[in-house]
């Protein structure tokens, strides 16, 4: 998930994987109203529900406003006594979050169950008439400040860049921060409400339920949800320009830890090549916390050699396209060069020399087992995770996914290896002190 200057969301060590969390609980609901806004439910047990919300807009349509709203759309208007909406969904027991992607902006809400009505009209409410005046906007290009400088602060975020340069073009706006302040400084009030009005619509905005009675929680969302106003974005398919390798050093001041990553565009929702996609990711550097010791980068340049401390694995999905991002962290300097030419050595075996069933199957079990042990997680994940794979065009479900990865053989891991992983489409960060 996104991944620059706009985004909030952080990425975690495991990555997104390809989540299925839950579906083993119950089967996926998937209702779509006459204003165009389509809602998917699933059981879980518990007292909690998790509510995601998101529309098909996001940096890759416009730098600065879908950033900002995300930002405004909890704040209270000036005479109104009631709290922010945040504060009112906290009171309720529960918590109201947001955050921009390249393709998407996404609003979160966790509410005890038996509140879900009330969270529903408050979310509501503050996406169809968020309060844009001149004072909230400039109390919020200061927080923004903020968030940016924070971001440009951490190693990652320059290899996100990396990532993201692929989708939103080379000389986005988005990769110079003082041009990025420029731009959030100049947005007025009367510009947030034009665009505010023309995308914040239900025309393929996606609401995920997940938690208890989850029938009558689809009843209430189509019945809050159904006076929505009809506007809004497509959802898009995202496309590359030609791909070409190169290698990007970053040096900065300040910084102490060195990293390296490799960033390649595999194929996103929709293409079975996907699930192969999950099991070279998983042998490389591993996709499960638990497991990552198994994973070839770990074995060799961790347990072997010493010269790093761990890996990181983020797979962001789109509709037909996917990015697959491998950090090692936690290099000396000195070794930085030799545990890139590792990382590179080891993607080329992939490239060449089949792996045993055995592998094969230690990956597969890997990924399987990460799903089932997903049930427990928080369940607003899950509710953002069936929203992405229904807007991406499939259907998120366990068995689906489980029957990918058993179809995935040998041959296939070194087809897919060649056809995605060569030389030629690898893009390589580095990260390290000036």
């Amino acid at each position: 998930m996104p991944r620059n200057l706009v985004s909030c969301k952080k990425s975690s060590k495991g990555g997104n994987g390809l989540p299925f969390a839950n579906q083993h609980n119950g089967k996926l609901i998937i209702e779509e109203l006459d204003n165009g806004a389509k809602i998917i439910g699933i059981e879980h047990e518990g007292i909690d529900t998790g509510i995601t919300i998101a529309f098909p807009w996001g940096a890759r349509h416009d730098q600065y406003i879908p950033h900002m709203l995300e930002h405004i759309v909890f704040q209270k208007r000036r005479h109104n006594k009631s709290p922010c909406a945040d504060s009112r969904i906290e009171e309720l027991g529960g918590f109201f979050t947001g955050y921009t992607e390249d393709d998407k902006l996404v609003f979160s809400v966790l509410v005890i169950h038996a509140n879900l009505r009330q969270a529903l009209e408050i979310t509501k409410e503050s996406l169809m008439n968020p309060p844009i005046t001149e004072r909230i906007l400039r109390k919020e290009k200061r927080v923004i400040e903020g968030e940016l400088q924070k971001r440009v602060s951490e190693p990652e975020y320059y290899l996100e860049i990396l990532r993201d340069k692929l989708i939103l073009g080379e000389d986005h706006p988005l990769y110079s921060c003082q041009e990025t302040i420029r731009g959030i400084r100049s947005l007025t009030a009367e510009r947030l409400r034009e665009q505010q009005r023309r995308y914040l619509g239900a025309r393929n905005m996606h609401i995920g339920l997940v938690g208890p009675n989850i029938k009558d929680s689809i009843q209430a969302a189509k019945e809050i949800m159904i006076d929505f106003p009809k506007k809004g974005r497509k959802i898009e398919r995202f496309r590359l320009n030609e791909v070409k390798r190169y290698v990007r050093t970053s040096r900065r001041a300040g910084f102490e830890d060195c990293v390296t990553s490799i960033t390649i565009p595999v194929p996103g929702y929709g293409l079975e090549e996907r699930y192969t996609v999950e099991i070279i990711a998983n042998l490389l550097a591993g996709t499960v916390e638990e497991h990552e010791s198994r994973a070839r980068l770990w074995q060799r340049i961790r347990d072997r050699e010493g010269k790093m401390y761990h890996t990181r694995v983020d797979h962001a999905v789109y509709p037909a396209l996917g990015l697959l991002e491998i950090n090692l962290e936690g290099i000396l300097p000195r070794h930085l060069n030799t545990v890139r030419d590792m990382m590179e050595e080891e993607i080329e075996r992939l490239c060449t020399y089949a792996i045993g069933d055995r592998q094969l199957e230690g990956a597969r079990n890997s990924l399987i087992l990460n799903e089932l042990r997903s049930s427990r997680g928080k369940i607003e994940e899950t509710a953002s995770q069936i929203v992405d794979f229904v807007m991406g065009g499939e259907n998120p479900s366990y068995k689906n996914y489980v029957r990918g990865l058993m179809k995935v053989t040998p041959l296939d891991i070194i087809s897919v290896a060649k056809k995605y992983f060569s030389a030629e489409r690898r893009f390589i960060g580095i990260v390290k002190p000036a």
